[in-house]
């Protein structure tokens, strides 16, 4: 069973569910993916925790967020917060299952899919990009990371952001365009949209900027892992676990 942590924000959290149904490629109810969510909004604010003092840290609500899923009986946990993967390593070391990592996922296939040497944009928030690991992961697989400025992307990035936290999508759209016609215009060759909002938010009528989600890498990401499980019927469970974790799963 999937365990998604989530609540941070609740509509990403649903769109990280809609993205597992959607991309399973099920035909009837049984052949989707057993999925137990916690949406806990409680959590406090991961930006603040990262970036002003004395802000109340993220990490114990979320953790037992991973230890209520692991009592629902999640197998495997994905988170639905890009931010909160700062605090990743402590939470992979703490919880008793798997929890794979949303810029592993991403930057996977993002890999896959342009040339070495790509210019990619990374649009996140300031704290993700402050702890810097869509950028070291980037470049480790031989592409050139870039980012707005600070200003832009508290102008731009944090006001989208803002406006799918409160459920007003059309209005984020203006922002969304700036931020991608800013980042064209410094030389992306892609956007990587590594804020679990931000993919609610481009426009209707697209961009020019070619775009990968992050949401969407985890959940498919997820489903082969699910799907690799699955196909190791013979082996115990934490056996099977290990296996795929290590041949394709682990954090690079």
């Amino acid at each position: 069973m999937i365990g998604i942590l989530g609540g941070m924000g609740p509509l990403a959290t649903v769109d990280l569910m809609s993205k597992l149904i959607a991309l399973s490629g099920a035909e009837n109810d049984q052949d989707n993916l057993p999925v137990v969510v916690w949406s806990d909004p409680r959590v406090p604010d991961r930006r603040a925790a990262l970036l002003e003092a004395g802000a109340p840290s993220p990490l114990p609500v979320m953790l037992q967020g991973i230890a209520a899923l692991e009592a629902a009986g999640a197998t495997l946990i994905i988170i639905a917060c890009n931010t909160a993967h700062a605090w990743y390593e402590t939470m992979a070391e703490t919880a008793k299952v798997p929890i794979l990592h949303i810029a592993d996922s991403a930057c996977d296939q993002l890999c896959s899919s342009l040339p070495e040497g790509s210019r990619v944009a990374v649009i996140a928030t300031h704290a993700t990009l402050v702890t810097g690991f869509y950028q070291e992961r980037l470049e480790r697989r031989g592409m050139k990371s870039l980012v707005l400025d600070d200003e832009d992307t508290h102008t731009h990035v944090q006001s989208v952001i803002a406006c799918v936290k409160r459920g007003d999508i059309a209005a984020s759209y203006r922002d969304m365009t700036v931020a991608l016609d800013k980042l064209l215009a410094k030389g992306a060759d892609a956007a990587l949209l590594a804020c679990t909002e931000l993919p609610l938010a481009v426009p209707p009528e697209g961009h020019a900027l070619p775009r990968f989600d992050a949401t969407e890498a985890l959940a498919r990401a997820a489903i082969d892992y699910f799907r690799d499980i699955s196909a190791c019927p013979t082996l115990p469970t934490g056996q099977a676990v290990q296996s795929v974790m290590q041949e394709r799963l682990l954090p690079r």
